[in-house]
């Protein structure tokens, strides 16, 4: 049995197909193949391959920044030493992906394995990285209201809270995206005005539950728990912040017991002006699973 007798890590970053920073949105297109393992369904190999063909698209058009890590490790295996290194890569784009032009086209086969592979192309808008926009944070909280409820899978009839943590005072607007296209608008909540929430700086916000807003606002509050109507719902959870006012996209009310929607083009068109307009708008999306 060998002995590890120590690790060395360095950390070594360089830049490749530097692009010119571009200060608004761009178009871009890219496509990926993702081979899915046994035990993924096909809506997760769909939504992979859709965020590798967004990626792709990013740094294909902004460049890439490549991190590799290399290990020495020393061994001692039957009176003998050894040292040998080990490098890995990592890459990621310089820059982030907007919002789609178009629906995105997907081509399904199986490889000699009998694995599910799924190819992906894509049009959209992109913007280079910047220092304009802040780095936040946006957690979903499942079935309660700290840290460490943070989840991305949910069960039907679970409680949702967003945990959201921005470095500034600001606004913020939450939207809930399905699988069929729709857009839900949870955040402004639906009684309140079209202007996106207004955000605290340096300290945890949660929304969605009363016990967390001010004593004249506790009405407005939305308290919201997700159902699933299949094996497996999907959504994309997309957060925007900016500490600049901003106002919510133009969506329509749908009864008193679901949140107002509007149609995933509408929203993307939304999306893009939003963030053309103002380079300080920062976005956030996370994927979220519901089972029965």
């Amino acid at each position: 049995m060998g002995i590890i007798k120590k690790i060395i890590i360095t950390l070594v970053t360089f830049a490749l197909s530097l692009a010119a920073s571009a200060k608004g949105n761009e178009r871009v297109s890219g496509s990926f193949t993702y081979i899915g393992q046994g035990h993924e369904s096909r809506d997760v190999c769909r939504e992979k391959a859709y965020r590798g063909a967004c990626v792709e698209a990013v740094g294909n058009r902004f460049g890439w920044v490549v991190s590799g890590v290399t290990s020495q490790v020393e061994t001692a295996a039957k009176g003998k030493e050894d040292l040998y290194f080990q490098q890995d890569h990592q890459r990621a784009a310089r820059g982030e992906w907007v919002a789609d032009d178009g629906e995105p086209e997907y081509e399904y086969a199986f490889d000699k394995d009998g694995c599910l592979t799924v190819t992906c192309k894509v049009k959209g808008f992109a913007r280079a990285l910047s220092n304009e926009r802040a780095q936040f944070e946006a957690l979903p909280l499942r079935n309660g209201a700290e840290r460490g409820n943070a989840s991305a899978e949910f069960h039907s009839g679970d409680t949702f809270r967003l945990l959201l943590h921005a470095p500034a005072d600001g606004y913020a607007a939450v939207f809930l995206i399905g699988d069929d296209h729709t857009v839900n608008t949870l955040l402004p909540y639906s009684g309140a005005a079209a202007d996106a929430a207004r955000v605290k700086g340096g300290r945890d916000m949660v929304f969605f539950d009363p016990a967390f807003a001010k004593e004249g606002e506790k009405g407005l509050v939305d308290e919201l728990r997700l159902t699933a109507d299949s094996d497996f719902d999907h959504y994309r959870l997309c957060v925007v912040y900016s500490p600049r006012k901003f106002v919510k996209p133009n969506d329509t009310a749908r009864g008193e017991l679901v949140p107002r929607q509007l149609k995933l083009a509408e929203f993307n068109r939304w999306l893009q002006r939003v963030t053309d307009a103002d380079p300080s708008v920062a976005v956030s999306n996370t994927s979220i699973t519901v089972v029965p």
